[in-house]
């Protein structure tokens, strides 16, 4: 049986990925790198050019991924402030109003913003709107009753949800989903930091 042979390079792809808030344990503030693909130079200096050498000298994934592991621990600073917003996140998801979230962990809700947006990369509001995105495209099946997707994901109704998912859908840069995976944007041997607002913040070296 004939088959047909892709003659497109072939690309070897791992990486890391972070939960909302844990990047900026790692890379500092990571505000201006939203839906961006970022050498990781920017953030690690020449020690980043060192790394990538030593990454793409490895011939395991599994031993690549250790490499990186070992690198991301050793970078890891103060975490009191990815403590503290996973608390928020924690009580955000359970609908807890933000005002609420600001009282319980003792904060303003200036600081808590600018915490949230230096380390997470969005601002809570717009966090919500995705996290409220992510949970009724997961849910969303032939048999799923839009009014009900609508109430678990905490929309008014389902005119809201709809008027939401698609302003979030539209406004969602599509350059994102194949620049890092797919070496759509990122060169042989690249090692980049990619902030996606629709998925999470990601450390990820690609080999052609």
């Amino acid at each position: 049986m004939p088959r047909r042979i892709s003659r497109k390079p072939q690309i070897s792809a791992c990486g890391a990925s972070f939960q909302p808030g844990g990047a900026g344990t790692v890379f500092g503030p990571i505000h201006t790198t939203t839906d961006h693909v970022v050498d990781l130079t920017q953030f690690w200096g020449g020690d980043a050019a060192r790394l990538g050498d030593r990454l793409r000298n490895i011939e395991t994934h599994h031993t690549r991924l250790d490499l990186l592991e070992d690198e991301i621990e050793r970078r890891i600073g103060d975490t009191s402030a990815m403590v503290a917003l996973n608390r928020g996140i924690e009580r955000l998801r359970t609908g807890m109003a933000i005002k609420d979230v600001c009282e319980e962990l003792g904060l303003s809700p200036y600081v808590f913003r600018k915490l949230f947006l230096r380390n997470v990369g969005l601002t809570p509001k717009r966090y919500l709107r995705i996290e409220r995105f992510r949970t009724t495209i997961n849910r969303l099946t032939p048999a799923a009753s839009l009014s009900d997707l609508a109430f678990d994901a905490l929309f008014s109704d389902q005119s809201h949800m709809r008027g939401r998912t698609f302003f979030i859908d539209d406004a969602w840069p599509p350059a994102c989903e194949h620049s890092t995976l797919c070496g759509a944007r990122v060169g042989s041997g690249s090692l980049v930091f990619v902030q996606d607002v629709l998925r999470s913040a990601q450390l990820s070296f690609v080999i052609r």
